[in-house]
């Protein structure tokens, strides 16, 4: 990001994510000034998350996902009391003076 070729970017993202990726000071683009500790030259990516590419189908697609995501948080947050019921040792000791 920010700048022309490989050696003037602040932030190099190579198709080797593992071992190619680079990080600078300075760029043809921002102020100078560091993203992490200076001594650090080479990123070794695990992740990368991308935003905002894709046309239409992809706004829908990212809009299914989320509300997939929802639902499952949604369902995720409501407990089965019954649930709790189904054991012999969780009447005995988790609720021995409600069923007492």
């Amino acid at each position: 990001f920010g700048g022309k070729e490989y050696k003037n970017y602040r932030l190099w993202i190579d198709d080797e994510l593992e071992t190619e990726s680079y990080v600078g000071p300075d760029d043809a683009t921002f102020a100078k000034g560091y993203l992490c500790d200076p001594s650090i030259t080479k990123f070794n990516f695990q992740h990368v998350e991308i935003w905002g590419l894709g046309g239409p189908k992809a706004l829908m697609k990212q809009e299914e996902f989320r509300e997939s995501e929802s639902k499952m948080i949604e369902k995720s947050r409501k407990v089965d009391k019954k649930q709790f019921l189904d054991s012999g040792f969780d009447k005995e000791f988790l609720f021995e003076k409600t069923f007492s």
